[in-house]
């Protein structure tokens, strides 16, 4: 499996290396950006792999600012006005720390989008804010505990499904390491995902990343993520870019 994982990955790292974000693309003036991190009983290393995209965002010129927090109150109004979208990375969920806290925070992130902001939700993202059930409208599907599952993390082949949209960023299939999220919950308000990427697993075809609508805001949904090997990944990296200029109408 070891020597599987090697060649698979340096095929995976071959096609990043020709897909990575491009240096040459047109510096984008003022976009900036707000990374919600952190959670309890959970190795996922939220700082660091943050930092792999948004050094890569910086270099292609598309962030301005980018800042990461743990603090919820950073989604309070006063303080999301300051930017142009919301990366939530991160597992604040009942028990992991604590999910979304006061009335002030879950107002200040419903308004950011009401008003036409953007918010990328990345990997274990989707696990956030369990007990409230106004986010399970902003993103669309959950990761529920008990119930949700995942693969091993293992050599995956990313699919595109749906290539002509926006927020796919055109970037075709590639190659990662990572987690296959299985048996997502899709919210009540939501009939049926449109997934811009797969990837097969146990002989079952899976959501990766999708976009929604909430208000005159956009969401941008991408539940991989799990280790460096993807957020170092060029398409993952395109990827995330693609939905982050999608959310902010770029």
């Amino acid at each position: 499996m070891r020597t599987v994982r090697a060649i698979l990955l340096s095929v995976g790292l071959a096609l990043a290396a020709a897909g990575t974000v491009s240096a040459k693309r047109p510096r984008l003036a003022g976009l900036r950006l707000l990374i919600l991190g952190g959670g309890t009983h959970t190795t996922h290393k939220f700082r660091d792999n943050s930092a792999l995209l948004v050094a890569a965002l910086r270099a292609d010129g598309t962030l301005d600012s980018a800042d990461y927090t743990e603090d919820l109150d950073a989604l309070r109004s006063e303080k999301l006005a300051d930017y142009d979208a919301l990366l939530i990375y991160a597992w604040r969920a009942t028990g992991h720390g604590g999910s979304i806290e006061t009335d002030a925070q879950r107002a200040g992130l419903a308004n950011f989008l009401r008003n036409g902001k953007g918010m990328v939700v990345a990997h274990i993202g989707v696990g956030c804010f369990d007990d409230w059930p106004e986010y399970g409208k902003m993103i669309g599907a959950r990761w529920v505990s008990g119930t949700s599952s995942h693969s091993p993390y293992m050599p995956v082949e990313i699919k595109v499904n749906l290539p002509g949209r926006d927020a796919a960023g055109g970037v075709g299939d590639f190659y990662t390491v990572d987690e296959i999220y299985t048996h997502l919950v899709l919210d009540p308000s939501v009939r049926k995902l449109q997934p811009l990427f797969t990837a097969d697993y146990a002989g079952e075809r899976h959501p990766l990343t999708w976009q929604r609508r909430y208000g005159k805001g956009r969401v941008f949904v991408n539940v991989l993520g799990h280790g460096s090997d993807s957020w170092h990944a060029g398409g993952f990296q395109r990827l995330m870019r693609g939905g982050l200029l999608w959310a902010t109408r770029h």
